[in-house]
């Protein structure tokens, strides 16, 4: 009978001693939260979110509209759990609220991996940034983050390089093939007067106008002079495509001449 007035005793003891420590927890919490709301004043009528947010932890020279405006609760609710931040919908349909999906090329055949994962936060900033477009790095570096750079730093470099991906590249969607702007024909047309004589004479007397530029060019940079694939057969080298093909002039110049009997 002792025995068990003194589990009981001891039972109690333990109880009480819980419900003592939850109540100092949830004290603690009570009033860090009030903490957080006090100096956030987010049941202020006048409040400033930027009174807790700085700008200043947003750099950045060029700034996303709404944050400049500091209309912060366009994007985001202000209530929830304290110390956090929730948006008002997902992250893709938060953006295209505002940039429509037919604007940035989302509903064509081909389109970005992170733009059609909804990934808009891989490639830009949502409140400020150095870039246009609100980039998170330069646009090459950028690609690269994905991109291996190694096909793009050989010796002889693509002039396009120099003005960017998006010379030749749509950023978010295309009907072309690798988000390119045009078809290829018609991209390399835009740079390259297939008519003029001396692209013909650089050809060999060929007529290339219609034939797949990348057959015979890397479309980035090569270790070879004009762009020519790492593995370059030598009679094309040598300008002798006659000794395989039959000549420029031919109904089917780039037919192989029949073998000699």
């Amino acid at each position: 009978m002792k025995k068990r007035i003194d589990l009981i005793r001891r039972t109690g003891q333990a109880g009480i001693t819980l419900v003592l420590a939850s109540l100092l927890a949830f004290s603690f919490i009570a009033v860090s939260a009030f903490g957080q709301i006090e100096k956030g004043k987010r049941f202020a009528k006048k409040s400033n979110c930027q009174d807790c947010h700085e700008p200043v932890n947003f750099p950045g020279d060029v700034k996303h509209k709404p944050f400049n405006k500091n209309e912060c609760l366009s994007c985001h609710k202000p209530h929830g759990m304290v110390g956090m931040l929730r948006l008002k919908k997902t992250r893709a349909e938060l953006c295209t609220e505002c940039h429509p999906s037919t604007k940035l090329g989302l509903e064509k055949s081909n389109i970005h991996q992170p733009a059609k994962d909804g990934r808009c936060l891989s490639c830009h900033n949502p409140h400020a940034s150095d870039q246009k477009g609100l980039m998170k790095k330069p646009t090459e570096e950028m690609c690269f983050s994905c991109h291996d750079r190694t096909d793009f730093e050989y010796k002889y470099r693509h002039q396009p390089l120099d003005d960017g991906c998006f010379s030749c590249h749509d950023i978010h969607g295309s009907d072309n093939e690798h988000l390119l702007k045009k078809s290829r024909a018609e991209l390399c047309a835009d740079c390259h007067d297939t008519d003029k004589e001396d692209f013909t004479k650089a050809h060999f007397g060929y007529k290339v106008a219609s034939a797949d530029c990348t057959v015979c060019h890397n479309v980035h940079s090569s270790p070879q002079p004009k762009l020519l694939t790492r593995s370059v057969h030598a009679p094309m080298s040598d300008g002798d495509c006659e000794s395989c093909h039959n000549a420029p002039g031919d109904a089917e110049p780039f037919g192989l001449q029949a073998a000699a009997e």
